[in-house]
């Protein structure tokens, strides 16, 4: 596209060509005044064109490429350094200029601290680099609000290793402040919010040094450790509970502090408060995991072995290993076998889903077969398929292998096919199914033909201890962990679980898992549903 003082030339070198051509018959037509009159016109044609050239069409030109650079990203455009001339347009374009990167910067320096302030950006151990964020964001303020030094330091840990954290930044030529600088306390007769800016445009005239106080003795370390005589001190707190501070100090002189730099820091302010506040949920979260962990590790492991020798004294008892039972008593140990055969089944169940947290990166994982898995619970079911008068099938369709941990994925089939056992009345048939959806999923499929799960009930089949209607109306013993921990298993293999019930009765039960080639990408993420 030609400039805009390119068009204007060609336009003005037009009209006089015209004028030029208007002369040249005048003088052919022997009207010699008219063709002096026409030359004349081509003079001041031509000098409008070069003042209008000269003060509007060149000037239009910079500026064009000036704000085309500053919209591509360019922060060093400015109209006075690509002009030639002096120009009262230019220096109002590079304010304007400088006005909108000083509003970019703030709120690149706002953005980074509300990103820390989000709650999946709470500092934790594996977020090593909220300190250096944090110093980015000191960085930017300083230079944000052209000071001479930025403090901030919170008393609350960061991280599990339980030091306090300091970042601070200055300009060039000074030297850090002690790192033990006070962060100035709260005027205790202020009416103030606790996330209100104190603000000292002279510190060094300013009543509040003066005094035998908390607030009067941080007063005068600032002004005389920091050489502070302008100073924005904010506070951060956690829950209401000052946790920390954020000090902006300019050592120049007196300074008037703009609304708009005292919104900034209290807006800054406001998220690391944010951030801190869900640093402390975050790390007790954590606590109650670990200790939640730690419960269910420990009791299980205390429960599992007395309840192993309970149950085979009472099979001792119950052969006549110590002499024979009358059928009341026999009866009276079958009742306490069957109970403590259920006590240590949920034992089992919630060490199962102790060990499902610490399966760790999936793709670290070895392959295992799924038709493998799938035979080896086939064979270990089968004699209690045959027991319950069901029919249990077989077949692998298509080879699949999948990237895990082939106890825990035979754990879960064999919760499936119990499952399946149990709900399918005498005569019934079951069907363990293994194939491939497609080039990139394997299918596992477990379908029988038993009495089904209602339609509304579907959503909460994989809640941890819901039992169907179904179980409870015709007393069928249970934790409600099975299909729980067979979705947690799944989900730790980045696969899907979906449920489904077919019209007259049955329910079909279909896992999906990738393959193991594509087993990394798929484990960032995993469905839990149903049909």
């Amino acid at each position: 596209m030609r400039s805009a003082s390119t068009r204007m030339r060609f336009g003005f070198v037009i009209i006089g060509a015209f004028l030029l051509l208007s002369a040249v018959l005048e003088f052919a037509a022997a009207s010699a005044f008219a063709g002096l009159l026409s030359l004349g016109g081509i003079v001041l044609v031509g000098l409008v064109g070069l003042r209008l050239t000269r003060e509007i069409a060149t000037p239009l030109d910079v500026l064009s490429r000036v704000l085309t650079r500053a919209a591509a990203g360019d922060r060093t455009a400015r109209a006075s350094a690509a002009g030639t001339r002096d120009n009262p347009v230019y220096h109002a374009t590079d304010h304007l200029l400088a006005a909108y990167e000083h509003a970019v910067a703030v709120e690149e320096a706002r953005q980074v601290v509300r990103r820390l302030a989000e709650p999946h950006g709470a500092p934790s151990p594996s977020n090593v680099d909220v300190r250096t964020t944090l110093q980015d964001v000191v960085r930017r303020i300083g230079a944000v609000l052209d000071v001479d030094r930025v403090f901030l330091r919170i008393s609350e840990t960061l991280a599990e290793d339980h030091r306090p954290f300091v970042a601070q930044w200055h300009r060039e030529g000074l030297e850090p402040a002690p790192e033990d600088l006070p962060i100035l306390p709260r005027d205790p007769h202020s009416s103030d919010s606790a996330g209100t800016a104190d603000v000292h445009t002279n510190l060094r005239a300013d009543p509040i040094l003066y005094g035998d106080t908390p607030r009067a003795r941080a007063a005068r370390t600032l002004s005389e450790g920091a050489n502070a005589r302008a100073l924005v001190s904010l506070q951060v707190s956690a829950a209401g509970t000052p946790c920390g501070g954020l000090l902006v100090m300019d050592s120049a002189g007196p300074r008037n502090w703009s609304a708009g730099e005292l919104d900034v820091l209290t807006s800054i302010a406001a998220d690391l408060s944010r951030m801190m506040e869900n640093a402390k949920l975050a790390a007790e979260h954590r606590r109650l995991e670990r200790d939640r962990e730690m419960f269910t590790a420990t009791a299980s492991h205390e429960l599992r072995t007395p309840l192993a020798s309970m149950l085979g004294y009472l099979e001792l008892l119950s052969v006549g290993d110590f002499g024979r039972l009358t059928d009341e008593q026999q009866n009276a140990v079958g009742v306490v076998e069957r109970n403590t055969a259920r006590l240590h089944e949920l034992v089992l169940d919630l060490l199962t889903v102790s060990g499902i947290a610490k399966i760790g990166n999936l793709a670290d994982r070895p392959p295992v077969s799924l038709g493998e898995v799938a035979g080896t619970v086939h064979a270990e079911t089968s004699p209690l398929a045959a027991e319950a008068k069901v029919e249990l099938r077989y077949d692998e369709k298509t080879a699949s292998t999948v990237l895990g941990d082939a106890h825990l994925l035979e754990r879960a089939l064999t919760a499936l096919v119990h499952n399946a056992i149990v709900f399918t009345p005498a005569g019934g048939t079951i069907t363990i199914t293994v194939d491939r959806q497609d080039a990139h999923t394997s299918r596992l499929v477990v379908a029988d033909t038993g009495i089904g799960i209602a339609d509304s009930e579907l959503p909460r089949v994989l809640e941890p201890f819901y039992r169907g209607t179904n179980a409870v109306e015709r007393g069928i013993a249970g934790s409600g962990l099975g299909l729980s921990i067979v979705a947690m298993i799944i989900e730790q293999h980045a696969g899907t679980i979906e449920l489904s019930t077919r019209p007259g009765g049955g329910t079909d039960v279909t896992v999906r898992l990738p393959l193991a080639q594509l087993t990394t990408s798929a484990a960032r993420g995993s469905i839990i549903g149903w049909s």
